[in-house]
């Protein structure tokens, strides 16, 4: 999205009882990138908005460079000045300095949302608000609202996640939430003994055993996969059924656990500090998901994102961790990792019909979809055919 789409989804924000004189400024980060950053004006704000939301070493380091060049030739005019007036601050912030906070604008799309970042000062924390860029995107904060407002009374998850300070309606009618911010501490790209502790405490938060066809997951992909058909080509509707069909007659019948899962689990939205992991980005929480659709989206999504190369060579490997992760988490006779090279299957279908329907169509040009469907295409290269299940009922007729 660039910032000349970008303003004209910002003023849609506003306030039309605040006083027209509440009229803000910022400096534009990455103007022409899909995910442009607004820093305050003041340079010490600024480097700090770029700390917080620019991970990447390299970018951090360019991104505060432009903003020393620009305080240096203030009238060079390298980084553009926005304003906007009637922001809806009272709501999201209180009597809070609004000039001191940052905004960042989230991967364009139907669930497209607005990050806002404040860094406090000495007599109060950080916070962070998200809000709805669009209609479509209000459910998700809704989502996450509810994970926030849910885990953070259980005392053994309330140490992972951010504490909701507030969640609401905007007056335009786009939802929000407010949460303090959580450390950023450091990104690890390796899956240690933290991170599988942190999902076996998320798993235990609601366990189900059914079999695999009754299932939510199985329920939900079904769901998803039928409103999706007709959006995709012959070829794509041929691949989606053949893989769903394989997915009921391999576990269809089996008991198998569901568990809680975070549904977006990957390096970018968890952090370390202190020895302690943080886990960020709870709209996509699911109370009964696939027991090894977060271990498999840490793995599988930053290759694809970050457009490694995606070699089914390497999925044996990662079926037999998957599989031994299934096994520690739930135990080994839960049928977890009898039932992985399906369960593995799930979790890619599912991606794809996830992203197919939010798009309202298969977009071979996505890096997810991309790989995720060539890994299907390809599955008898690396799928085990020993931890198949037994047919289905219907598949013996």
């Amino acid at each position: 999205m660039s910032l000349a789409q970008l303003m004209p989804r910002l003023a849609t924000l506003r306030d039309e009882q605040a006083e027209a004189r509440s009229e803000v400024a910022w400096k534009v980060l990455y103007a022409r990138r899909s995910q442009p950053l607004l820093v305050p004006t003041d340079p010490l704000r600024a480097r700090q908005a770029v700390g917080f939301f620019i991970r990447n070493p390299l970018l951090r380091f360019w991104g505060k460079t432009l903003l020393a060049l620009d305080q240096w030739m203030p009238g060079s005019g390298l980084l553009s000045t926005v304003k906007l007036s009637q922001f809806p601050s009272g709501v999201l912030f209180g009597t809070r300095n609004l000039e001191a906070t940052a905004l960042y604008c989230g991967y364009p799309g139907p669930l497209q949302k607005l990050t806002m970042y404040y860094p406090g000062d000495k007599d109060e924390p950080p916070r962070v608000v998200k809000i709805a860029l669009q209609a479509s995107a209000d459910p998700a904060i809704e989502q996450e609202a509810h994970w926030l407002s849910t885990l953070g009374h259980v005392p053994e998850t309330a140490d992972y996640l951010p504490r909701l300070l507030g969640h609401g309606k905007l007056p335009c009618g786009r939802r929000y939430l407010a949460m303090l911010a959580l450390p950023q501490g450091r990104r690890v790209q390796r899956f240690t003994e933290m991170h599988h502790q942190f999902l076996s405490v998320l798993a235990r938060q609601h366990v189900t055993i059914k079999p695999w066809r009754e299932s939510d997951p199985f329920l939900r992909l079904q769901r998803r996969m039928l409103a999706v058909l007709p959006l995709v080509e012959p070829q794509y509707c041929e691949l989606i059924q053949n893989v769903f069909m394989e997915i009921e007659q391999g576990i269809g019948g089996l008991p198998l656990p569901t568990c809680m899962v975070h549904s977006d689990f990957t390096p970018w939205n968890l952090g370390i500090a202190d020895g302690r992991l943080f886990v960020f980005d709870w709209e996509y929480a699911e109370a009964n998901g696939n027991p090894l659709h977060d271990f498999l989206h840490f793995h599988l999504m930053p290759r694809a994102l970050q457009r490694w190369p995606m070699r089914s060579a390497l999925m044996p490997l990662l079926v037999a961790d998957a599989a031994s992760h299934g096994k520690e988490l739930f135990g080994a006779d839960s049928g977890v990792a009898e039932a992985c090279g399906p369960l593995v299957l799930h979790y890619l279908l599912d991606t794809v019909t996830f992203y197919t329907e939010a798009s309202r169509h298969l977009d071979p040009r996505h890096p997810v979809v991309r790989d995720y469907v060539r890994l299907l295409e390809c599955r008898e290269e690396w799928l085990p055919r020993n931890t198949l299940g037994e047919p289905s009922d219907e598949s013996r007729r």
